[in-house]
């Protein structure tokens, strides 16, 4: 199986110092993990102070610079009718039209990605694009869900200091920090992508959808 990676949560899941662990969490070889072409470019900018800057500090722009020498590019698209479909729905970037295509076009990968607006643009478009739909069930892995499948692997003490560290949190981070326990920050993580549940990926690590 290959993991096909966006770059939104490359940088998020780096912020939080995990992705040293995202073989584990995924139980995938770092081999096997696939990005976009543009990853490097867009996550570390030529300019070092603004690559720095973006990240959020030196430890973490390294850390990406590490994990980009170990992951691969992803292969050029042969479907070019459903990359240039995935293009005209919204909320859809070039940089997601080639990893769902790539995703389509191979059965075992898993996607993984931190913008729920594009997987909530191929749900409210699965009339349009039913084979991406389709291919997404039981296949996806979110910022969110990586990062209970990280509590599940590490245990949440050692995860809650890291997520402490984060330079960057975004607005979900936030607000789940607010609590110190882990049910209520557990519990914010899952509310965030439960709207997607069909689509995430190790149903039997993460909580029930009733929760």
């Amino acid at each position: 199986m290959i993991v096909l990676s966006d770059n939104d949560v490359i940088l998020k899941l780096a912020q939080c110092d995990l992705l040293q662990f995202l073989p584990e969490i995924l139980q995938e070889n770092q081999n096997d993990i696939f990005v976009s072409p543009t990853a490097r470019y867009q996550l570390l900018p030529r300019n070092p102070e603004k690559a720095i800057k973006k990240c959020g500090n030196q430890g973490i722009y390294e850390n990406i610079g590490k994990f980009l020498d170990t992951v691969r590019d992803i292969d050029a698209i042969q479907d070019e009718g459903l990359f240039n479909l995935l293009g005209e729905i919204p909320y859809i970037d070039v940089g997601e039209q080639q990893l769902l295509a790539a995703c389509v076009e191979n059965p075992a990968a898993l996607f993984m990605t931190g913008d729920k607006r594009c997987l909530q643009a191929v749900m409210d478009n699965q009339t349009i694009i039913a084979t991406v739909h389709t291919r997404l069930i039981n296949s996806v892995v979110t910022y969110e869900s990586a990062l209970l499948l990280s509590v599940r692997l590490l245990g949440f003490d050692r995860i809650y200091q890291q997520l402490q560290s984060n330079p960057s949190p975004d607005s979900m981070l936030k607000l789940a920090m607010h609590s110190s326990q882990s049910e209520d920050v557990c519990g914010c993580f899952f509310s965030y992508t439960n709207h997607l549940y069909d689509y995430l990926a190790f149903k039997d690590r993460l909580p029930s959808r009733a929760v």
